[in-house]
């Protein structure tokens, strides 16, 4: 079963033309007996977002790491507003225009200070003093850490050195973000903040954002969900539609958010919601119309 995203009603309409492009992207690792990615054909609309859902081993993570050239394809093409990948000429403005931020946030924690790590990428690429004193403090801000600009990163909490992350992703002035299991490591706390960043950069900076995750609850906050299994996108639509297909995704080892389970025990019990409930706001709403 698939959906085609560009025929879903209701979905956010992008920013105009794709900004990422697959076109038959194979992927095998070195070594490996079978493909990591099997002729992916998939396209990234600028200013949405996109959450990647899928068991453990799918393919989901070697896909995001083909976004901004981290991994290159075996067979086929990907290009970031036009430009191919696979041409080394291109990496340092693919990266600038796509950032990545990792699961463990230490992989890229540089500085000594918060504010010294934000500036790390603005300073690399030339930008000037008051340049980068002006995407630091507003990438501080965005990201809630005003008050720490002087504290040593491994002070910070978990949740907060990947804010930091983010804060320094975000210092390049990217036109997406794509952030690979970006909570994994983390509290409820802390993957409450995390999730609420992103959630901000997208709808009030427009910044598209491509999150990878193993909980289904980050991704009905998405625009769209791709459920990638065995190097395929088997599943393509907005959250509703994709969690609406509960045998499916079981049958490869994906449970439904909460709300979403708990509204289909109730069905099973002859309590019919008047609609589906994909967060604990929207269940609560319709059990009080009970």
């Amino acid at each position: 079963m698939f959906w085609s995203w560009c025929s879903n009603a209701g979905i956010k309409t992008g920013q105009g033309a794709p900004l990422i492009c697959f076109v038959g992207v194979t992927h095998r690792y070195p070594g490996a007996s079978s493909t990591a990615l099997d002729g992916i054909n998939l396209s990234i609309e600028k200013g949405l977002f996109t959450a990647v859902i899928g068991p453990n081993g799918s393919g989901k993570s070697t896909l995001a790491r083909h976004m901004n050239a981290l991994l290159l394809p075996t067979a086929g093409r990907v290009t970031v507003d036009g430009m191919d990948t696979g041409d080394p000429r291109n990496a340092p403005e693919i990266r600038r225009r796509v950032g990545f931020v990792f699961q463990n946030p230490d992989n890229q924690l540089v500085g000594t200070t918060v504010e010294e790590d934000i500036a790390f990428g603005p300073r690399n690429i030339g930008l000037c003093p008051a340049e980068i004193k002006e995407v630091v403090c507003y990438s501080m801000e965005a990201a809630g850490l005003g008050e720490m600009a002087r504290q040593p990163p491994h002070m910070l909490s978990g949740g907060q050195k990947q804010q930091l992350a983010i804060a320094g992703a975000m210092a390049m002035k990217p036109r997406c973000l794509v952030l690979d299991e970006p909570t994994s490591m983390l509290g409820p706390a802390g993957r409450r903040s995390v999730l609420e960043l992103v959630k901000k950069l997208n709808s009030e900076q427009c910044m598209g954002v491509v999150l990878v995750t193993n909980f289904m609850e980050e991704a009905v906050f998405a625009d769209r969900v791709l459920v990638v299994h065995g190097g395929r996108i088997l599943l393509d639509g907005t959250p509703a539609d994709v969690f609406k297909c509960d045998s499916l995704l079981a049958g490869i080892g994906l449970e439904l958010p909460g709300p979403a389970e708990l509204s289909r025990r109730l069905a099973d019990y002859g309590i019919d919601l008047p609609g589906p409930a994909l967060t604990v706001d929207e269940l609560v709403g319709y059990l009080c119309r009970l």
